[in-house]
C-alpha cells in the first residue's frame, strides 16, 4: 500500500522541528507550542518557560505596539460591560451593533466597502466563492500566503484553473497573461503586499500598469503584514502605492500593527461586499468576534483616523531605517534591505540556524527561526519583526549580538558566509577579517573519480557485492549505455566518492549520478496522471528537475558504506557531504537525494536531518530470505496457510499452461518483444512515476553474464495458437548472496488467463535459489503480492536537500 503523500509530508514537517526542539532551540513538546510565564505583557519582554532571563521580543507582529495600549484595552472592557463576553449568533441571523460602527469607521479607513470577517483566512474562503468564477483563472505568487493558497486549493476542486509564478516575477506573469486573456473571463493574481517571511513588498505599481494594459486582469493582496504602519490612515502598504482599484479586492488583518484580531475584506464595489457578507458560507456559519474585540477595534480605528497614526508611522519607520543602516554597517547577510518591519538574516544551513537561535536567547532575545517549510530547507533564516516596544537602543543590542554570534556560529558548524550567500544566490564581497569555517582541518579527505574505469575495481566489489546492483561490472555497463544519448534524461554524470581519515584508513564510499528526474517521482499516481497529460498534450519535459543522487535510476540497494567501526564515522560523512554539496552546484543539480535508508535508522536521520536534508518516506521496500528452505515445497510449506492457498490458486493452477526459460541469449526480434511488455508495464505504473528506460538497457541487460533473464511463454494445449508465446519476462541482477529482480515486463491481455506478473514474482523466488543466493531484493510497491511470497515490507525513506521547491509547489495547484 502506498503511503499517503499529505501525511508524509506532515510527517516531514514533525520531524524538523523534533529535530530544533532536540537541539534546545524550542522549548516544546510534540502537540504543544512555545508557552510563555508572564504575568502580563508589556509588548518588550517576555519570560519562556525553561528561560530563566526575559527576552526581548523581536517576534511581534503588532508593529505599532497598540495591542497593549489602554485605550483598547479600556475600549474592550466597555464592550464587555455592555454585551457581555459574546454574541452566540452567528451573522447571518443577529450580530452586535458594534459591526455596523466599525465597518462604517473602516470604509473611511480604506474609501472601500468592508466586510468583517472573523479571520482573514475565513475571509479568503467567503471571497472565493462568491466573487471568482469558474470561467476565471487564477495565477498565484510563488510565496502567497497559506492561507490564500489553501483556500484557492479548496476551490480548486469546483474545476477552477489555477497557475503557480515565480516570486515577484512580472515577465512570467505578462506572459501568462498574454497567452490566457481570451481564454477566461477575469484572470486574478493572487499576492501579498508584504510577504511574512523575507519582509519583501510586491511590486504594486509595475502591477497596476498591467491592469491598465489588460482589461481582464485583477488583483487580489493580502496585506497582512502591511496594515497600519503604512499608508493614509494606515489603510496599508499596498493603498500606500495605489488608490483602491475596480479590479482588485483586498484583505488585511487586525491581528498584526491594528493591535486586536479579526480580518478587513476591502472591495470596490457594494454589490461584492453585499454578496459576500450574505452568501459566503464562513461568513454565515461562523461564529462572530466577540464584543471586547470589537470594542478595542473601535478605538484603534479612531487612532488610524487621528493625527496619531503619522506620529506611529514615522517613528516606526525610523526603527526600519535603522536596522537597514545597521545591517549594512555589521556586513550581515540579507536579501533585500527592509521597507517593513520584517527583516530577515539569511543563514543557510538549518544547524546555523538552531546555533544562533540558542546563543541569542542566552543573550536575552527572542527571534523568530524561518525553517522548512515556511523557506528552503538551505535558506534558513532569523525573522525579526520591529515594533514601537522595542526600543532603537534594543535593535542596536540585537545587531551587535547578530554579529558577534554569527561568525562563531558558522565555525562551531563548519560553514562560512561564503556558504550562505550560495544558498541565497547573493553576490557580495567577503571581508578579509570573516570567520570561516575550518574545513580545511578536517581530518577526511574525499576522493573523487568520474568513471568507474579511474579508481580501483576490486576495492569497489570488496565493498558493495552482495549489497545492490551496482559491481563495477555493472556501472561500467550504465557508464556505457547512459551516454551520448539523444533524450536528455538518457544522458547521466556519475561521480565517486572515497572517503578516508588521516591515516589512509578507508571510512566511506559510495557513488552519485546526475540525471534528469520527474518531479512526480513520488506524487500520488493521480497527480502523476495529470502532470503526464501536459507532458504529451504541451511540454514533454514539464516539471523535470536536474538532481544529483545517490546511486542512480536503476540501481537498488545499499549505497553508502560506512566504516562503523572507525571512530567520528559520522563526521567522514558530514565530510562527504560537503563534497557532493560542492558538486551538486558545479552540475547545476537542483537537489540532492540520499536513498535508501530504513526508516527506523534514527542515527542516520538525526544525522541528515542537522546537514539540512528533508526525510521523505517512500514505498516499502521487500526483503525475501530464501536460506531456510531448499525445495519449492519446503518454500511453500514455510508461508502462512492463506498464502499458500492464494499461491496455489492463483500461480501453481496455471504450471501445465506455461513454462519458465531462462535464456542465455536472445535474438533482436525477442528484444523488441521483450521492450513491449515493459512498456506496457511502465505506461500502467505511476507510483513511483520514472522515465522510460531505452531499448539498449533491455539488450545489454539479456547479453550481460551478471543479469539473469526470465521468460514466462504459453503451453496452453488449449491455445495452440499462442504457443510459446512470451506473455512476461523479468530481468535480475546476481550479486554475492543477493538476487534482484530490476525489469518487469507483462503482457496484460493474459493477466487473467494465466497470472503473468505473478509467475515472474514467483519464478524469480525459484530461480534464485537454484542459482545459490540467499536474499531476493523485491523492491517497491505491489506489497500485497510481495508478502503473499513471504517477503518482509520494510519502510523505507530517502533524504532530500533542495535548492528551489518552486517545481514542487507548481505541481501543488495542478
Amino acid at each position: 500500500m502506498t503511503k499517503g503523500k499529505h501525511s508524509n509530508f506532515l510527517n516531514t514537517v514533525e520531524e524538523v522541528f523534533q529535530e530544533a526542539i532536540d537541539r534546545g532551540i524550542w522549548q516544546l513538546s510534540l502537540d504543544n507550542h512555545r508557552v510563555t510565564k508572564n504575568d502580563s505583557f508589556d509588548g518588550r519582554l517576555i519570560y519562556l518557560k525553561n528561560v530563566a532571563q526575559p527576552l526581548i521580543n523581536f517576534g511581534n507582529c503588532s508593529y505599532l505596539g497598540l495591542e497593549t495600549d489602554p485605550r483598547l484595552k479600556q475600549g474592550a472592557i466597555e464592550a464587555t460591560q455592555m454585551f457581555g463576553i459574546q454574541v452566540s449568533s452567528s451573522r447571518a441571523y443577529l450580530s452586535a451593533g458594534l459591526y455596523d460602527e466599525l465597518e462604517e469607521k473602516f470604509e473611511r479607513i480604506f474609501a472601500g466597502n468592508i466586510v468583517i470577517s472573523p479571520t482573514t483566512t475565513l475571509g479568503h474562503l467567503s471571497i472565493m466563492p462568491t466573487l471568482i468564477g469558474e470561467s476565471d483563472l487564477i495565477i498565484l505568487d510563488q510565496f502567497v500566503h497559506a492561507s490564500i493558497y489553501r483556500a484557492v486549493i479548496t476551490e480548486k476542486a469546483r474545476g477552477l484553473k489555477v497557475e503557480l509564478i515565480r516570486h515577484n516575477n512580472l515577465q512570467q506573469l505578462e506572459d501568462l497573461i498574454k497567452e490566457n486573456q481570451n481564454k477566461y473571463e477575469k484572470i486574478w493574481y493572487m499576492i501579498d503586499g508584504i510577504y511574512s517571511m523575507y519582509g519583501q513588498t510586491a511590486p504594486i505599481k509595475a502591477l497596476v500598469q498591467l491592469m491598465e494594459r489588460y482589461g481582464n486582469f485583477h488583483l487580489y493582496v493580502d496585506d497582512a503584514h502591511g496594515m497600519s504602519w503604512a499608508g493614509k490612515h494606515g489603510r496599508g502598504y499596498t493603498l500606500s502605492q495605489m488608490e483602491l482599484n475596480s479590479k482588485m479586492i483586498l484583505t488585511t488583518s487586525l491581528g498584526k500593527a491594528f493591535g486586536t484580531c479579526g480580518g478587513v475584506l476591502i472591495f470596490p464595489e457594494k454589490r461584492q461586499a453585499h454578496r459576500v457578507r450574505t452568501i459566503g458560507y464562513p461568513m454565515i456559519f461562523s461564529g462572530p468576534l466577540v464584543p471586547s474585540i470589537l470594542g478595542a477595534s473601535l478605538v484603534s480605528a479612531d487612532i488610524m483616523l487621528s493625527p496619531e497614526i503619522t506620529i506611529r508611522q514615522k517613528e516606526l519607520r525610523a526603527r526600519i531605517d535603522y536596522g537597514n543602516q545597521l545591517i549594512i554597517e555589521k556586513n550581515l547577510p540579507y536579501v533585500e534591505l527592509s521597507e517593513s518591519p520584517i527583516f530577515f538574516i539569511c543563514l543557510g544551513h538549518p544547524r546555523i540556524g538552531y546555533n544562533i537561535s540558542k546563543r541569542l536567547i542566552n543573550e536575552g532575545f527572542y527571534t523568530n527561526l524561518a525553517i522548512f517549510p515556511a523557506v528552503p530547507v538551505k535558506n534558513t533564516g532569523l525573522r525579526l519583526t520591529f515594533t514601537l516596544h522595542t526600543t532603537k537602543e534594543d535593535i542596536k543590542s540585537l545587531m551587535d549580538a547578530v554579529e558577534y554570534h554569527l561568525p562563531l556560529a558558522l565555525a562551531d558548524e563548519g560553514q562560512s558566509l561564503e556558504d550562505i550567500y550560495k544558498a541565497f544566490d547573493i553576490n557580495a564581497n567577503l571581508k578579509t577579517n570573516d570567520v570561516v569555517a575550518n574545513k580545511n582541518d578536517t581530518p577526511f579527505h574525499v576522493q573523487v573519480y568520474t568513471s568507474i574505469h579511474d579508481l580501483d575495481k576490486a576495492l569497489w566489489d570488496t565493498l558493495f557485492v552482495g549489497k545492490g546492483t551496482f559491481t563495477s561490472a555493472t556501472l561500467a555497463l550504465l557508464e556505457q549505455i547512459f551516454n551520448s544519448n539523444s533524450e536528455q534524461e538518457n544522458n547521466w554524470v556519475f561521480r565517486y566518492y572515497f572517503v578516508y581519515d588521516d591515516h589512509q584508513r578507508l571510512v566511506a564510499a559510495s557513488f552519485f549520478t546526475l540525471s534528469l528526474l520527474k518531479d512526480d517521482l513520488f506524487a500520488s499516481e493521480r497527480k502523476s496522471m495529470e502532470v503526464e497529460k501536459i507532458r504529451l498534450e504541451k511540454e514533454p519535459y514539464f516539471l523535470t528537475s536536474l538532481v544529483f543522487g545517490m546511486g542512480s535510476p536503476l540501481t537498488e540497494g545499499e549505497h553508502l558504506y560506512i566504516d562503523k567501526n572507525q571512530p567520528y564515522w559520522e563526521d567522514a560523512i558530514k565530510t562527504l557531504l560537503e563534497q557532493i554539496s560542492c558538486d551538486r552546484t558545479a552540475l547545476s543539480a537542483n537537489s540532492i537525494i540520499l536513498r535508501d535508508f530504513r526508516e527506523d535508522d534514527t542515527t542516520m536521520q538525526e544525522l541528515f536531518l542537522g546537514e539540512g536534508f528533508i526525510p521523505v518516506e517512500v514505498p516499502d521496500n521487500h526483503i525475501l530470505n530464501i536460506e531456510n528452505w531448499s525445495t519449492e515445497e519446503e518454500y511453500l510449506n514455510s508461508l502462512p496457510r492463506r498464502y499458500r492457498k492464494q499461491i496455489r490458486l492463483n500461480i501453481l493452477a496455471h504450471r501445465d499452461k506455461i513454462k519458465i526459460e531462462y535464456p542465455e541469449h536472445v535474438s533482436d526480434e525477442i528484444i523488441d518483444k521483450l521492450y513491449e511488455l515493459y512498456s506496457n508495464v511502465k505506461r500502467k505504473s505511476y507510483a513511483l512515476n520514472t522515465f522510460e528506460l531505452p531499448k539498449k538497457v533491455i539488450k545489454a541487460f539479456t547479453q550481460d553474464k551478471n543479469w539473469d533473464l526470465l521468460l514466462v511463454k504459453i503451453n496452453d494445449k488449449k491455445n495452440a495458437q499462442d504457443k510459446d508465446r512470451i506473455i512476461a519476462f523479468g530481468i535480475s541482477f546476481k550479486s554475492g548472496r543477493l538476487f534482484c529482480p530490476l525489469v518487469i515486463g507483462v503482457d496484460y491481455g493474459y493477466q487473467d488467463s494465466y497470472e503473468p506478473y505473478r509467475q515472474v514474482l514467483f519464478h524469480t523466488v525459484l530461480r534464485a535459489k537454484q542459482l545459490g543466493c540467499k536474499q531476493v531484493n523485491l523492491q517497491f510497491l505491489a506489497s500485497q503480492e510481495k508478502r503473499r511470497l513471504g517477503a518482509e515490507a520494510i519502510p523505507m525513506k530517502i533524504y532530500v536537500e533542495s535548492s528551489d521547491d518552486f517545481n514542487q509547489n507548481k505541481m501543488s495547484v495542478i
